[in-house]
């Protein structure tokens, strides 16, 4: 069965900063391998940890951090759902937080990677 194109787009969330630069690596690593996961089954998922290529080209300090934190929250407001990465880290993610009220508050499913969530949202997804 084929996803519904009403249901394609995913915001995938889950923690970014941390207070050190190995964490914050390795929950772009967690965030980006899920997003790719998606992908493969054929979801166009959202994927924050990508943002740091826009730090890549723009002229230093010409994107405030808060601009970024906005960009997100609007493609999370413009999926269809959220799904969270499994990471130990999110329960201190405040970010998260934000992008969980977000969804919840705008009636978006949300999707836990850690509770089946790959085959709920599947199930989801392709649900008549």
């Amino acid at each position: 069965m084929s996803i519904r194109a009403d249901r394609r787009m995913v915001y995938v969330a889950g923690a970014y900063s941390a207070d050190n630069v190995l964490h914050v690596l390795d929950n772009m690593r967690l965030g980006i391998a899920c997003s790719a996961k998606l992908l493969q089954v054929g979801f166009s998922p959202f994927c924050p940890w990508a943002d740091h290529v826009f730090y890549f080209v723009a002229p230093a300090n010409s994107i405030p951090l808060e601009s970024i934190y906005q960009y997100s929250l609007d493609y999370c407001l413009a999926c269809a759902s959220v799904f969270v990465v499994d990471n130990p880290r999110n329960s201190g993610s405040g970010g998260l937080k934000k992008e969980l009220e977000a969804a919840y508050c705008s009636g978006k499913p949300v999707f836990w990677e850690n509770a089946n969530g790959f085959t709920t949202l599947q199930n989801w997804a392709t649900a008549a």
